[in-house]
């Protein structure tokens, strides 16, 4: 019986585990921002382990005597946490890379180690029960043991993806920016084509670890590289920065993206204007200005200045601009201001990078709509999607709403509100929703992060359907979309978010 009750214990430990090394994984394995991030699964071990601890202190005030059973009945609770967990966070999961896999190994040592002892100590089986809803204390123990390791083995990668970087003597462009950061890659990926083979970092990595998978995937006939550079954290650019000297440095956009770890926007704009300021040449898009200017004095702008006209709409966008003292007038199947604004961007980058004007038209009708941003899809039963469900932040989120209003039809939005957005996401959430109430017809949230706040705002001024995710909006949208209505998809909340 013993056994059986140290192999139940064990396994509910194990169960426990995995959400918190995914969980860690989603953070970067940071452990602060990890433990701050992971709030729900933190409190359901609480109630467990408040559970566990008073079931252990009833058996041991009525001295009951065997200790396996209650090894057993106060591992339940923990038990149940687990199963309240994968109903809850049925998406969560652990990518099994080399990393995770070591830490994982050394974590199973921690609670073998326990139960191994636990044969032989009469009290510590009977404790197993609260050990066990401890996950999270083990899994921290293991990644802390295993972070030296950690960190020798990544810098003799990153050092290895500088050393072929500087050896393959490509051309380096480095994007940062709050969003945009993807589009503008994809569009120069294109405009720049006629200067040479042009390599992207895939997805969107723009982690220094990111970076350095790319460049040991990059083809040897590669002369461009174009690469993201994300900045999540004050020194995250100082990082990239110090293995990946680029060439070019562009800054899309400065906005009120990821609040909860920077405190403020000039942070933000402080953190990646170190780009532009150790780049050789630097652009950056002209709304940047509205933030601040102290831009190094090389930065060139390109936006609005170089507008002549635009013409938005969910069918695509006609644009004409003045570049080099030229007037191009084109037509392009991206959707929306924010689009728009890259495009403009990335062509002032192109041609100042030596692409001629007269190429630019045929380069431009060759972009392709960017996947899950603003990217137009049209049913076979008449409804246009809009999927605009990739990172959402509150100038992105307004713009697509404007477009959605040049819609023909009735116009509904699956919102999930906005993540990362620290203190300001109350006002944030406000603003949005107000916006919605105005230029559409029917509202749909998706996931429980800022659903109170989005109803609250509501106040029973718009029709609106709740979906627990994004999965489950497809019983809706079945419910309630019919021929001639355009739907906005803005809502696409990892689960990381909700931890």
């Amino acid at each position: 019986m013993i056994v059986v009750s140290v192999i139940f214990c064990l396994f509910v430990i194990l169960i426990n585990s995995y959400f918190y090394f995914a969980g860690f994984q989603s953070k970067s394995y940071r452990i602060k921002e990890g433990v701050f991030g992971m709030s729900v699964l933190i409190m359901i071990d609480t109630i467990a382990l408040a559970l566990s601890a008073i079931i252990s202190i009833i058996f041991e005030v009525v001295k009951f005597s065997d200790s396996v059973l209650v090894c057993v009945i106060a591992t339940v609770p923990s038990f149940i946490a687990a199963i309240v967990k994968m109903l809850r966070f049925p998406k969560l999961r652990v990518k099994f890379t080399n990393r995770a896999i070591r830490a994982m190994v050394l974590f199973a040592v921690i609670p073998v180690a326990l139960l191994i002892t636990a044969f032989f100590v009469d009290k510590l089986l009977r404790a197993m029960g609260i050990i066990s809803t401890l996950s999270c204390i083990m899994v921290i123990i293991s990644l802390l043991i295993t972070y030296p390791f950690e960190k020798r083995n990544n810098e003799k990668y990153l050092l290895s993806a500088q050393k072929k970087l500087k050896e393959s003597g490509v051309f380096v462009i480095a994007i940062t920016g709050s969003a945009g950061k993807t589009s503008v890659k994809k569009m120069l990926n294109v405009l720049l084509s006629p200067l040479g083979k042009v390599y992207t970092t895939p997805k969107n990595y723009n982690t220094p670890l990111g970076v350095a998978k790319a460049i040991n995937e990059m083809p040897t006939d590669a002369t461009i590289f174009i690469a993201e550079f994300g900045a999540r954290h004050t020194g995250d650019i100082d990082e990239l920065l110090r293995y990946y000297k680029p060439d070019v440095g562009i800054l899309t956009s400065v906005l009120p993206q990821h609040l909860e770890t920077f405190k403020s926007l000039d942070e933000i704009f402080t953190e990646k204007v170190k780009l532009l300021e150790n780049s050789e040449v630097a652009f950056a898009n002209e709304k940047c200005k509205m933030v601040s200017l102290n831009f190094p004095n090389h930065t060139q702008f390109f936006g609005d200045s170089i507008l002549i006209n635009k013409k938005c709409n969910t069918e695509g966008s006609e644009l004409t601009l003045l570049i080099n003292n030229q007037q191009l007038s084109f037509s392009t199947n991206l959707l929306g201001g924010v689009n728009v604004d890259n495009l403009i961007l990335a062509i002032g980058v192109a041609v100042s990078l030596g692409v001629k004007v007269e190429e630019l038209s045929g380069l431009i009708k060759s972009i392709k709509q960017i996947p899950h941003r603003m990217e137009r899809l049209v049913t076979d039963k008449g409804i246009t999607i809009i999927d605009d469900s990739y990172n959402i932040n509150p100038l992105g989120a307004l713009s697509a709403i404007d477009l959605l209003k040049t819609a023909n039809g009735r116009k509904i939005v699956t919102t999930s509100g906005f993540v990362e957005q620290g203190k300001n996401t109350a006002q944030a959430t406000k603003i949005l929703v107000e916006k919605i109430v105005q230029d559409a017809d029917i509202m749909i949230i998706v996931g429980n992060k800022n659903k109170n706040e989005i109803i609250k705002n509501i106040n029973g001024r718009i029709e609106y359907y709740f979906a627990k995710d994004i999965s489950e909006c497809t019983k809706v949208y079945s419910e309630i979309l019919r021929s001639g209505d355009t739907l906005l998809i803005q809502a696409d909340i990892p689960v990381s978010f909700e931890l």
